[in-house]
């Protein structure tokens, strides 16, 4: 069985995500088109870390969803790349600078054009 202390921890983060208005992965209906294909992206090609939605380092949880979160901590380089190269640490800061604008459009637009010409590989 699981461990009481690990009940209760869970019990404070179910909590804590409802008092906080925090969207889990997937029940972000409204999600514009361009965060989705940033988010997919990020999420094929980056490490993100099994205790993400735990873990207070990648961000606070208030009035964001986990598509929102993923992206946030990849432009601030907080999750990166599966496969380490110039070419993936360069598109990640052209997303970040896109990120800082919220220009959404132009940062997807740029992981498609990097899925394009590399054929889907970072």
């Amino acid at each position: 069985g699981i461990p009481p202390s690990c009940e209760c921890r869970r019990a404070r983060m179910a909590g804590a995500r409802k008092m906080t208005e925090y969207r889990r992965e997937g029940m972000t209906a409204d999600l514009l088109p361009d965060k989705r294909a940033l988010f997919d992206f990020i999420v094929r090609h980056c490490e993100v870390p099994r205790n993400f939605e735990n873990d207070h380092k990648f961000g606070v949880l208030s009035g964001i969803s986990h598509e929102d979160r993923v992206i946030s901590a990849y432009a601030f380089s907080q999750i990166t790349s599966k496969v380490a190269s110039k070419s993936a640490s360069d598109l990640q800061k052209k997303v970040a600078r896109h990120y800082r604008n919220n220009d959404w459009a132009l940062a997807a637009g740029c992981v498609d054009l990097y899925e394009n010409q590399h054929g889907g590989k970072l």
